[in-house]
């Protein structure tokens, strides 16, 4: 269930090292700028995931369950 978001944000992560590659041919700053700017959004979303998911778990509602 968690594969494919985390095929999702890999995806943003390898597109912004890719627009950096294409303008300066450069890999380590290339993926020093795509960790750089992509990191914190995608450890945000991982974070709000794992939060939204524990709490269908927790839930004692069972349709969340």
């Amino acid at each position: 269930m968690l594969f494919g978001p985390s095929m999702d944000y890999e995806v943003f992560l390898s597109r912004r090292m890719q627009e950096v590659w294409r303008s300066t041919h450069d890999n380590r700053q290339a993926v020093a700028t795509g960790i750089e700017h992509r990191a914190r959004p995608i450890a945000a979303a991982a974070a709000i995931m794992i939060v939204v998911f524990g709490g269908f778990v927790s839930a004692s509602v069972l349709e969340l369950r």
